[in-house]
């Protein structure tokens, strides 16, 4: 290993400076690169990138979320058979066309490729806190202690709005004074779900309680509650993916999903960024997308779809003999595999079970950008995150890039 590549990836230095800036997770994800020698989550860099870019990228996302919220409009309105063929649960269907209120935000995942001219957004995660604080004012952070200039003065400004517009929404949903709510928010008990909850809960003007979502009950037809204090929450911030909460049973085996449905239903609770942004996450919402045709968006919609949208479909025949292919409820590259000319080329590292048995989802396939770092060659995937302005627009914010050293970015 050389000098460089050691002091990214494993120095004094390196340590010193995550453990600063309170990121407790950069040494979480571990993965073999070609040498077998692991690999920890965080590098210790600052890539310079053109202002134009960021820009740029900008640019695309919010016209991409522009689609994206037409697009949520357009789900409600679809029958129960149409929304689970393009891979909704149909436990979940009800729940998607109770929630009024419109996605809070997202993560788009791009193939921003300048060299190659290709600029394709992959897909979009709007229920996952993965790579919220790194792009939001862990990459502030990082270019001053490199000496470089941020490429944002303002990294919370957005996200304090934004969040604290979600939570008087909420509020009102269950018709009781914000000032009166009781707020909290959970996740996964990991370092990296739990401790970016953590994070997010200082950007709302309201006290939020944080938990671990092992630790969530539910009294059935009256509340959820915090097993550690007993009471009820009135509104929930649940960074935990819908597509595992509808299996999950309580510690007696009784199905936790159609109680807090329930409650919801009475608007005895609110959780933020629940239904609508499910309706989102599906990956073969991108081919709804390419199945209604432009002529149901508007003319700005449309030209998104036109310009920034990869060709998607549910059969493979229908992109042709190259194509990427992943889980419908994919996440960091489970499952997922590359096809060129009829023969798979690569895939992700995981081919976990739980994923290659799910219907997939097909897309064209495209070549994200590399770049060298102390001579590894590494895949590109850049992030731009969204946030419902209080208009129902959604406008583009935090922006960063993750970098994998296979052509399937993981985690």
């Amino acid at each position: 290993m050389t000098a460089a590549r050691a002091g990214m990836f494993n120095s004094p230095e390196r340590d010193r400076f995550f453990q600063s800036i309170d990121f407790p997770w950069y040494n979480l994800a571990r993965s073999d690169d070609l040498n077998g020698i692991p690999v920890p989550y965080a590098l210790y860099h600052c890539q310079p990138v053109a202002p134009q870019t960021i820009a740029n990228l900008r640019q695309a996302s919010a016209a991409v979320g522009q689609v994206l919220m037409e697009t949520w409009q357009l789900i409600r309105e679809l029958d129960a058979e149409d929304l689970e063929y393009y891979g909704l649960p149909p436990e979940t269907i009800d729940l998607v066309k109770f929630d009024m209120v419109p996605p809070w935000c997202m993560r788009l995942d791009w193939c921003w490729n300048e060299e190659k001219g290709i600029y394709r957004v992959i897909e979009v995660n709007s229920q996952t806190p993965s790579f919220w604080y790194e792009a939001t004012v862990g990459n502030s952070l990082v270019a001053k202690h490199f000496g470089m200039q941020s490429i944002d003065s303002e990294p919370t400004r957005m996200l304090r709005f934004s969040f604290q517009e979600q939570l008087r929404r909420a509020a009102a949903q269950i018709t009781k004074p914000l000032s009166q709510c009781r707020i909290a928010g959970t996740a996964l008990n990991n370092p990296e779900d739990l401790n970016t909850m953590r994070w997010l809960s200082q950007y709302a003007d309201s006290p939020i309680h944080t938990f671990p979502l092992e630790n969530m009950r539910l009294r059935n037809g009256y509340c959820v509650y915090n097993a550690d204090d007993d009471q009820a929450i009135d509104i929930l911030v649940l960074w935990y993916p819908i597509e595992w909460l509808i299996l999950d049973t309580d510690a007696y085996g009784e199905e936790l999903w159609p109680a807090l449905e329930e409650l919801i239903f009475q608007k005895k609770i609110a959780v933020v960024n629940f239904g609508s942004a499910f309706a989102l996450q599906s990956k073969g919402i991108f081919a709804l997308i390419q199945d209604l045709g432009t002529e149901v968006f508007s003319a700005e919609a449309a030209a998104a779809i036109i310009d920034y949208f990869p060709k998607t479909a549910l059969e493979p025949e229908a992109i042709g003999s190259s194509y990427f292919a992943k889980p419908m409820w994919g996440r960091q590259g489970e499952g997922a595999y590359a096809i060129v000319d009829g023969v798979q080329a690569f895939a992700g590292m995981s081919q976990d079970p739980y994923y290659t048995e799910q219907q997939y989802v097909y897309q064209e396939l495209l070549e994200l950008p590399t770049v060298e770092l102390a001579g590894q060659e590494m895949t590109e995937l850049w992030g731009v995150w969204l946030y419902n302005d209080g208009a129902e627009r959604l406008v583009a914010d935090a922006v960063g890039k993750r970098l994998s050293l296979g052509k399937v970015t993981d985690d």
